[in-house]
């Protein structure tokens, strides 16, 4: 199997993730402040999680953080960060929550990224073996 690198760009940076022959996707969450390592999980179950939001981003309530209901949309083993959403008119926010519940960084999808996540999630979920486009 050929290793597969995900890189799920938004405002404010991006989600890249490598994937390992066993399907296994080691993610990270990348702004201009740095790189944080945020966690594993199966390209499988990940990319599903990330579709299933997409599809109905304000079906999960989750609780609140700083005050604003946020909605539940994966949560990554290993370094256990747990990734929330909240809705601004057409756009997606997604909120890194660390392990110690602090939010370590938030990307910003408008609707052309909505459509660019969905269109790449759906192509790996598809056929794990092909490498997005550059």
């Amino acid at each position: 199997m050929t290793m597969v690198t995900l890189s799920l760009v938004a405002d404010g940076g991006a989600i890249e993730g490598h994937v390992d022959a066993a399907g296994w996707c080691r993610c990270a969450l990348v702004q201009s402040a740095g790189t944080t390592s945020i966690g594993a999980e199966t390209l499988r179950h990940l990319s599903r999680r990330l579709l299933a939001w997409l599809d109905k981003p304000l079906e999960s309530p989750a609780g609140q953080i700083e005050g604003e209901t946020v909605f539940g949309v994966v949560s990554l083993s290993e370094h256990h960060y747990t990734l929330y959403s909240v809705a601004e008119g057409r756009d997606l926010l997604l909120l890194f929550q660390g392990p110690d519940t602090s939010v370590v960084g938030t990307l910003r999808l408008k609707p052309s990224h909505q459509l660019a996540w969905r269109d790449m999630l759906k192509r790996l979920t598809l056929d794990p073996t092909s490498s997005p486009p550059d």
